[in-house]
């Protein structure tokens, strides 16, 4: 009979080979070290099994993506309510594989960060951003500057710092032109660490967004002491006020004391009419979201240019 792994607290029955279907899943499951109740048999929780099988499948495709060259950045603009252009983009990656070309990123890249990775995957989405603003037909728009995000594990990469800047000397851009976004998250952990990655990419010429501000990891008192150029509000926000019609002065007033440090305020998640003249009258700087475009191919985002001052599309 082939081994049977009884899921814990649920009447599902995983055989091998038919649902662990290679050695390496087998070993990769014995080793999370569950207790033996009989020769043969583990007590492991049927979910636990599928993620460690999905897991396993998305860092082998990530690897031979980074391998057969399949990785892609694309560009979501970022548009802005004085000038009333799109002015920027954020830079976010895409994998042209059939095993990851039709999931979020979200799925895919906590895999990158916990297998080291995202060194690779990071450095590749970096210097295709530089690749990006080098060219003449972006330096001739309305672009001023590209937001790419930094996960927290690239802070472990002591050489981070001058890994982007030999790329960014390559392409000749300037570091002003390049602004880093990390998570609250990313910045309430490992701070010492982080600060001074920070520090040292300000002393570049690199500017600074928090991402998801107001998730619930927000410090105000941290806050004061860091230089971001912008303070992206997190989109659950401003879609709890639509939803509810309440928390608007709440919107308004975290909105002035952020400005009141400096920053500039991207509103995420705008995808409706209501929520643009929301963010507006709330006093937001820049809008991104599907209002004004979803992330879309480089050559894309550049013709989606062309009729930026028309209706948003």
């Amino acid at each position: 009979d082939p081994l049977r792994i009884r899921a814990e607290a649920i009447a599902t029955t995983i055989n091998v080979p038919e649902d662990v279907r290679s050695l390496e899943d087998l070993e990769n499951l014995l080793a999370i070290g569950y207790q033996k109740t009989r020769p043969g048999s583990f007590f492991v929780p049927a979910a636990e099994i599928r993620e460690i099988t999905l897991f396993g499948k998305y860092e082998s495709a990530l690897k031979k993506a980074l391998a057969d060259h399949t990785l892609r950045v694309w560009f979501q603009p970022i548009w802005s309510v004085r000038d009333q252009c799109t002015v920027s983009a954020e830079a976010l990656l895409r994998v042209d594989c059939d095993e990851l070309r039709d999931l979020s990123p979200g799925a895919y890249v906590p895999v990158a960060e916990k297998t080291g990775l995202i060194r690779q995957i990071g450095l590749f989405v970096f210097e295709e951003v530089c690749r990006f603003l080098s060219e003449e037909r972006i330096r001739n728009s309305s672009i001023r500057y590209v937001e790419l995000n930094l996960s927290a594990y690239q802070f472990y990469d002591d050489d981070l710092v001058e890994n982007f800047e030999t790329i960014r000397k390559k392409y000749g851009v300037d570091s002003s032109r390049i602004n880093l976004e990390i998570t609250e998250t990313a910045a309430a952990s490992g701070e010492g660490e982080v600060s001074e990655t920070l520090s040292r990419f300000l002393e570049k010429g690199y500017t600074l967004s928090l991402d998801d501000f107001g998730t619930g990891y927000s410090n105000l008192i941290r806050m004061t002491g860091t230089h971001y150029k912008n303070i992206k509000i997190d989109k659950s926000i401003l879609w709890n006020i639509s939803r509810d019609g309440g928390g608007r002065e709440t919107l308004v007033n975290l909105i002035r004391f952020v400005k009141g440090l400096g920053s500039e305020i991207i509103q995420e998640g705008v995808e409706t009419t209501e929520e643009l003249d929301l963010s507006v009258s709330c006093g937001c700087d820049y809008i991104q979201g599907y209002h004004f475009g979803r992330p879309v191919p480089e050559d894309a985002f550049v013709s989606g240019l062309a009729g930026d001052k028309e209706e948003p599309r």
